[in-house]
């Protein structure tokens, strides 16, 4: 209210001028003349830190994640000039010396907050201070990915028979650093498994267990590809509502025997997201392996299907499945484009707690209600504890409906051509179940 205002001002200048500067200053309360000099009849969250990247969505993302309501945010960027111990001097947009601090104010529901003040204030200074260890290793994890691509071009001279194998992967290190993957931690590990450096979120952990999902004794075996990507269960702790990837990279030593490997934690960018798959480096080239394996004919429609359904799988799939099993749920959609019915693919990982899963369905079926009543049909087969959707769209007679399946123990076995029927029958309108059985009938 206008009454408020100024008393909040004030407020927020004191916030501002007694922050330590070593870390970001978090307040939350509900405002009374007595307390804070003013008054409103909800509860305000405050805080200011050095002005970064990832501060207003991260604030945002644990509100959401605490089931806090917002009613209101506000963002000013502040030109603060201090003495030597912090103390705020004055604010002054033409002083060169001045640093930019970022102050925000998040107006929340009293009923939503629900007499957690305490609880907020200490999630959001926990998020606040990993969104300022990403940020500030952010360039040597992305100097640490150079590091790597250099390696691996250097094996390529070492390994002629591998060569275009290690150069598609440098290549794919360049596509990651070229605004399309969003680096939070890194995780190096040596031939035996056992952690060299981490860089980011992996400061936090443990000097003996690393804060990643991936086995360094499975991806940097003799026998393991060059590169792989293993979704993890893992929520980001900064910047949006997502569980995080980890990009995992084999390393080799001068005489080109296995030297451990890397393990790159983050989450694809949106233009990483939005990227045809024929594009992007490592899958580019199998591509031409299964455009070969299935014999196809250049510019013929089955073609340009294959490769429309390729383009729109999610990368994490793609990395993490064999040709043969990319070839088999592209051949279902073709089949479905062609006017088949609806088909589920699944493919579960190894460890039996993540599973991507496709509803192939006829491109016209798509609805809210529909989407959700599929994606409960899935969490009970599955004994899901985490189901996200996205729609892979794409100009096709088939849309392909992509759910991310996760349990924190173990997914349960579920019958997929039961799974296909049952599908089958929620998208197809009844007139057109009817006309089917007499067909069949």
């Amino acid at each position: 209210s206008a009454e408020a205002l100024p008393g909040h001002l004030k407020h927020a200048l004191r916030v501002v001028a007694s922050r330590d500067v070593s870390r970001a200053a978090v307040g939350v309360y509900i405002p009374t003349v007595e307390t804070t000099g003013y008054a409103l009849p909800m509860a305000v969250l405050e805080t200011c830190v050095t002005d970064q990247p990832f501060i207003v969505d991260t604030i945002k993302m644990v509100l959401r994640r605490l089931e806090v309501r917002t009613l209101g945010t506000m963002n000013m960027i502040l030109p603060v000039v201090r003495d030597a111990e912090g103390k705020l001097l004055r604010m002054d947009g033409e002083d060169s010396t001045a640093r930019n601090e970022s102050f925000t104010c998040h107006l929340l529901s009293l009923s939503s907050v629900d007499g957690r003040l305490a609880s907020i204030r200490e999630r959001i200074s926990h998020h606040l201070e990993r969104a300022a260890r990403v940020v500030d290793d952010f360039r040597a994890m992305r100097k640490l990915i150079r590091d790597v691509d250099s390696t691996l071009r250097y094996c390529a001279e070492c390994m002629p028979e591998r060569a275009r194998e290690f150069i598609e992967v440098a290549a794919f290190g360049d596509w990651l650093v070229s605004d399309h993957f969003v680096f939070m931690g890194a995780y190096g590990f040596d031939v035996q498994g056992r952690p060299t450096g981490r860089l980011g979120l992996g400061r936090y952990d443990a000097a003996d267990r690393a804060g990643v999902e991936t086995d360094p004794n499975e991806a940097f075996t003799g026998s393991a590809p060059l590169v792989t990507i293993q979704q993890s269960r893992i929520d980001a702790p900064v910047h949006r509502e997502a569980r995080m990837q980890e990009i995992r990279i084999r390393l080799f030593d001068g005489d080109g025997q296995p030297d451990g490997g890397v393990v790159f934690q983050g989450l694809f960018t949106y233009a990483a997201l939005t990227s045809p798959a024929s594009e992007v480096p490592v899958l580019r080239m199998r591509l031409g392996r299964m455009v070969a394996a299935e014999d196809l004919v250049p510019k013929s429609h089955r073609m340009k299907v294959f490769l429309s359904l390729f383009d729109r799988l999610p990368l994490s799939y793609t990395f993490a499945a064999s040709n043969t099993e990319i070839r088999s749920i592209i051949n279902e959609g073709i089949d479905v484009d062609f006017g088949g019915v609806a088909r589920v693919h699944a493919m579960v990982s190894p460890a039996r707690n993540v599973a991507h899963v496709f509803a192939i369905v006829a491109a016209d079926r798509y609805g809210e209600k529909l989407r959700a009543e599929v994606q409960e049909t899935l969490r009970v087969a599955f004994g899901a504890d985490y189901v996200a959707f996205r729609m892979l769209a794409g100009k096709t007679e088939a849309s392909v409906w992509y759910y991310l399946v996760q349990s924190d123990s173990e997914l349960q076995t579920a019958d997929v051509d039961d799974l296909s029927e049952r599908i089958e029958a929620l998208v197809s309108p009844w007139l057109e179940r009817m006309r089917q059985m007499l067909r069949e009938s």
